[in-house]
């Protein structure tokens, strides 16, 4: 009676959109040398002890998704054994009500597949965030002097002073950084007068735009 390999386990793991991963009983069978009819059985039996967000009932068209990426008939009806889709926390509920030595052996695996699984897609995850913040900042150097800045612990009033942008537009790419989280939450601290900049400069803007409408409208 040998523990199912990671690997396996995360061949039966299915991956749909707006779904988390999941599994279904007969999959569940094969990969820990189960009868199917018996975690049905046991399924049907506590049923009410699984909370929303446990398992799910698979649609039709997921349900032939499903089929397709296990290379079976996709037009075939469903079961009731392949109709439910089982969270990690589902899964693992299930085998509870599963006794003997191979469902010990069962959780184990199952533990240790979602584990890995949840580790790379963080992974994957942390390597596509990186990406795109080096794609973002590594079109602007001010964003490029922004992010330096902040690494070194300067503050908004020295990475003014060495550079000759506005300080309303710095500010406004400071706040932008900070937001999208790519520079620390205390670093930088864009002064209050620089708001009032913003705001004058904005004023300005407007009135200036408002003069030119005159001007079209023959006002002036």
């Amino acid at each position: 009676m040998s523990l199912p390999t990671i690997a396996g386990v995360q061949s039966r793991i299915h991956m749909l959109p707006d779904r988390p991963p999941f599994m279904i009983i007969r999959e569940m069978a094969e990969v820990f040398d189960m009868e199917a009819r018996l975690i049905t059985r046991q399924f049907q039996k506590n049923r009410h002890e699984f909370p929303e967000g446990y398992y799910f009932v698979l649609t039709p068209e997921e349900y032939r998704a499903q089929s397709a990426l296990l290379v079976q008939t996709a037009e075939r009806s469903r079961t009731d054994l392949e109709q439910f889709g089982f969270t990690e926390k589902g899964a693992l509920l299930l085998l509870r009500f599963m006794s003997g030595e191979q469902a010990i052996r069962a959780t184990i695996a199952l533990i240790d597949a979602f584990t890995d699984l949840r580790d790379g897609t963080m992974d994957r995850l942390r390597v596509a965030a990186f990406k795109d913040q080096v794609s973002y900042i590594g079109r602007s150097k001010m964003r490029l002097a922004i992010k330096l800045a902040a690494a070194e612990g300067w503050s908004f009033g020295k990475l003014w002073d060495e550079h000759d942008w506005s300080a309303p537009k710095l500010g406004r790419e400071v706040e932008d950084m900070r937001i999208r989280g790519y520079i620390p939450q205390h670093a930088l601290f864009v002064p209050h007068y620089v708001y009032q900049r913003r705001k004058s400069e904005r004023e300005l803007m407007e009135i200036h735009a408002e003069d030119e409408r005159q001007m079209k409208l023959g006002l002036h």
